[in-house]
């Protein structure tokens, strides 16, 4: 039987980290207790409004296999990400439905096809992604929270 979490507990505590990794622990928790067991957070410092800016500057947290981080950062899946794009220009949250349906009509041009089929093979299929309003025009923060693999959108 699941173990049930006291919410208002739950985000005394996350409010209450000291540290990143007090925080990132606490978040995966919290977030696994919600279907999603596999989350990808990033940080850009210095965004353009329609480019992720110098990988250099990026902050990136996740709990995926290092097989798929590295991946999806070094091979540049990360620059034509369907939701990275989205949560550079927008606040708030969104399902990754669209672009399965994207995909099924074959409206992806070749890159963000890559991205989706990379995505395909580590079993990232469902998810959503959360855009946070950023202290500067120039910097953002989304994180993708990924359903566990026997979910769907």
């Amino acid at each position: 039987m699941p173990v049930k979490i006291d919410l208002t507990n739950f985000l005394f505590k996350m409010s209450a980290a000291k540290d990143t990794d007090e925080l990132w622990n606490l978040l995966l928790v919290g977030t696994d207790y919600c279907g999603f067991d596999l989350l990808l957070y990033g940080f850009l410092r210095f965004t353009t409004g329609t480019s992720v800016g110098d990988p250099n500057d990026f902050l990136i947290l996740s709990n995926h296999q290092i097989d798929y981080s590295e991946g999806f950062v070094d091979n540049e899946h990360l620059m034509n990400a369907p939701m990275v794009k989205w949560a550079i220009q927008n606040d708030g949250a969104r399902s990754w439905h669209f672009i399965q349906s994207l995909y099924t009509k074959n409206q992806l041009d070749e890159q963000t096809r890559a991205v989706v089929e990379f995505n395909r093979q580590h079993n990232v299929n469902a998810g959503y992604t959360i855009s946070f309003m950023g202290v500067s025009s120039r910097s953002r923060g989304a994180i993708s929270l990924t359903a566990k693999p026997q979910l769907s959108q």
